[in-house]
């Protein structure tokens, strides 16, 4: 076999048993496959559906606490898009926060029905007391430094206060918030 030259046979190229085309292997989804991914996206679909009807209808069963903080959270964006100060305030005759710019109100939040002209609820809003130096540091829900309204600045903060709310039943609570977010630091009775 050294120095010989061994011939192979050629293989033949495979045909198809009509002609003379080559076979080759075609991808393609399966039916089952496609109807798979078309049950996956039912099912994706439907959950989202779902979530987002129960976000729409969740204006419906807000309790007040909750529309406090849609109201600061809503405030803090709109001074941050429009680039001006937004105050919010306790409208007593509709039972309303309101929201406003240049005295053009923006956005409107209702609350509870124990707020408002018929009802007896109150929402107040107070400052929180600064210290100084090295004084102790005053107990911010102690503040009975009245505000008519909450300023909240283009860059998204407020001067530390507190909102107290009185629902008509002689309870009431008062919420310290933080002055760069809409979360409450502090609850008391």
């Amino acid at each position: 076999m050294y120095g010989r030259s061994v011939q192979m046979a050629v293989k033949a190229p495979m045909i198809s048993a009509t002609g003379n085309k080559r076979i080759e292997k075609l991808s393609a989804f399966s039916l089952i496959e496609i109807l798979l991914v078309l049950a996956l996206m039912a099912v994706a679909s439907s959950i989202v559906v779902y979530n987002f009807a129960a976000f729409a209808n969740r204006g419906d069963s807000l309790n007040t606490e909750d529309t406090i903080d849609a109201a600061i959270r809503e405030g803090r964006y709109l001074a941050a898009s429009t680039k001006k100060i937004i105050v919010l305030y306790y409208e007593e005759q509709t039972g309303q926060l309101v929201l406003s710019s240049d005295n053009n109100a923006l956005a409107e939040f209702q609350l509870d029905e124990v707020f408002g002209e018929n009802g007896r609820g109150t929402i107040e809003f107070y400052s929180v007391p600064s210290s100084e130096g090295m004084s102790p540091i005053v107990d911010p829900a102690q503040s009975r430094s009245q505000i008519v309204a909450v300023q909240f600045a283009p860059d998204r903060s407020s001067t530390p206060f507190i909102v107290e709310i009185n629902d008509g039943e002689g309870t009431s609570e008062r919420h310290v918030y933080d002055p760069f977010s809409s979360l409450r630091k502090v609850s008391s009775p």
